[in-house]
This record gives C-alpha cells, structure tokens and sequence, in this order.
C-alpha cells in the first residue's frame, strides 16, 4: 500500500488560492496585488513552490475570507453617449 504524501502548508494555501481565483475570475495578478502589493505573489507560489510568512497567508486568507465583488461599471447606450458629447460643444 502506498504511502499518500501530505501536502506542505503552502500547497495547501495555493490550493485555496487556486480555488478563489478560479470562484471570483480574478486575475492572479490582481489578487496578488490586493493582498501584498506583489503582483507575482501567485506565480512565484505556482512555480517555485516558495513559502510565505505567516503575516502572508494570514493576510490572504483574511482577503479571500471578507472578498466581496463590487458591481461593474455600466455600458451607456450610444444614445446616452450622443447626447453627452452634443452637449460638450
């Protein structure tokens, strides 16, 4: 019987991340930058498996956790943009 390999508590967060991003559609980038002003924070836990500081996952975790999505911007209708510029002149 093989023996399952337990995941680090970094694979485990990216797990979590992965699974956020993938939820939310959110930009690894994005993410990174909401959470640590790094916008490579993602990928450098994709590719090297690097670990982060407590005060890190902490913070990631606490961001994914209280996320909310905010509502997008609305597309005006080429009426409201015509009127808009006539009234520019």
């Amino acid at each position: 019987m093989a023996k399952l390999k337990k995941k680090t508590p970094s694979q485990e967060l990216l797990e979590e991340i992965e699974a956020f991003l993938k939820r939310t559609g959110m930009l690894a980038s994005t993410f990174g930058h909401a959470v640590a002003n790094d916008g490579k924070l993602v990928q450098r836990l994709r590719t090297t498996g690097r670990r982060t500081t407590l005060d890190t996952a902490v913070a990631i975790r606490t961001y994914m956790r209280d996320w909310k999505p905010t509502p997008r911007k609305l597309i005006r209708d080429d009426d409201d943009a015509d009127a808009d510029l006539s009234m520019a002149s």
